[in-house]
């Protein structure tokens, strides 16, 4: 349930701030919290109470933040009733505007019901007289719950807007003559830790130096869970699920994904560290496995070990420009056809159930 909408004009009066539109939503504080404010997209006026139609939240001065209400981006239809609008802007929920950002979702749920999806979390730049380019960092976001399905659905997009590379993001950022990697991306030290994602398309994107990615409960519809960009990365404790369908993307997105079908992809990620996860396809009777677990490209010295991969050929794919070394970790390979009988006690009796071997 929203709070009532009275306690908005104290909660402004402390902070100094015009009083808040109709349909925004003042959250009370928790100790040692800011205040967040849940307003509409773009700052649109509504005449009636309750929850915003189209949900943002602005984090744009350095601090702790704590979420006490779930925020629902809801399916958005047309007056008619027959169809769902899709060509609506923003794509957002909470945007983080300033560096030392720490968010803390109190177990909540953020969620989008928008057919297509939506990022619920992202890096937001815009600000008259500031550069585009401009990196954030030290960005944490813990303890909570996304949700955010469809073919365009990511959890979060902790990303700088410059283009460091020929196509941005998710390509190798060219290296100028006489400089070295960390001159090219910035120290941004982001931590990701206790999140429960359930997102379309991708659950994190990420780039930057010496980043954290721990303790996550990751699923995604499509082959690809979590793209990261930087020197430095540690990635651990996370359970990393994909389903490998691709049936609600177009024939452009999937032919894209097929170039890439690995559940983790690091990308100019010197010295990084991939330990103790579970990285799996959670349907591998359906189809062949996917290629690998783990892409690098570019990235030296990469450290992989104790983690558990199921439903893939190998750990990890190396382009020649990449390094890594394997200790302790444990594969699980399953050929689609294979099949196993339960045992007596589990089938019931002598009529034994058979069943697929990987379930």
């Amino acid at each position: 349930m929203y709070p009532a909408f009275p306690m908005t004009i104290a909660l402004t009066q402390l902070l100094g701030l015009a009083l808040l539109l109709p349909g925004s939503i003042a959250i009370a504080a928790a100790p040692n919290c800011g205040i967040v404010t849940i307003h509409e997209f773009g700052g649109v006026e509504r005449s009636e109470e309750g929850p915003p139609r189209r949900p943002e939240i602005e984090l744009r001065v350095p601090g702790k933040y704590c979420l006490d209400v779930p925020v629902l981006q809801p399916k958005l239809m047309e007056r008619s009733g027959a169809r769902e609008m899709t060509t609506l802007g923003g794509d957002g929920i909470i945007l983080i505007g300033e560096d030392d950002v720490d968010l803390d979702l109190g177990g909540q749920l953020v969620s989008n019901e928008r057919s297509l999806g939506y990022t619920l979390i992202k890096h937001y730049r815009y600000e008259p007289g500031r550069r585009q380019a401009h990196w954030f960092a030290r960005t944490r976001i813990s303890n909570g719950k996304l949700r955010s399905p469809g073919s365009r659905g990511i959890g979060m997009r902790l990303v700088a807007a410059n283009r460091y590379g020929p196509a941005g993001f998710g390509t190798a950022a060219a290296v100028p003559p006489g400089e070295d990697l960390p001159d090219v991306l910035l120290d941004t030290r982001h931590r990701i830790e206790g999140l429960d994602i359930a997102a379309g398309r991708r659950a994190i994107l990420i780039d930057g130096r010496n980043n954290t990615i721990r303790n996550n409960h990751i699923v995604v519809d499509g082959v690809t869970a979590i793209v990261a960009q930087g020197p430095g990365l540690v990635l651990e404790d996370n359970v990393i699920e994909v389903r490998g369908d691709l049936r609600g993307f177009s024939d452009h997105d999937r032919k894209l994904e097929s170039r890439t079908p690995f559940p983790i992809r690091l990308i100019q990620a010197d010295d990084a560290i991939v330990r103790n996860n579970r990285i799996r396809l959670i349907d591998r009777t359906a189809g062949p496995g996917l290629p690998a677990a783990i892409e690098l490209v570019r990235s030296r010295n990469v450290t992989v070990e104790g983690n558990r991969f199921e439903g893939m050929d190998q750990g990890v794919s190396a382009d020649p420009h990449s390094s890594h070394l394997d200790n302790g970790n444990e594969a699980s390979a399953c050929a689609s056809a294979a099949t196993r009988y339960l045992p007596p006690d589990e089938a019931g009796g002598e009529n034994r159930q058979r069943t697929p071997a990987c379930r």
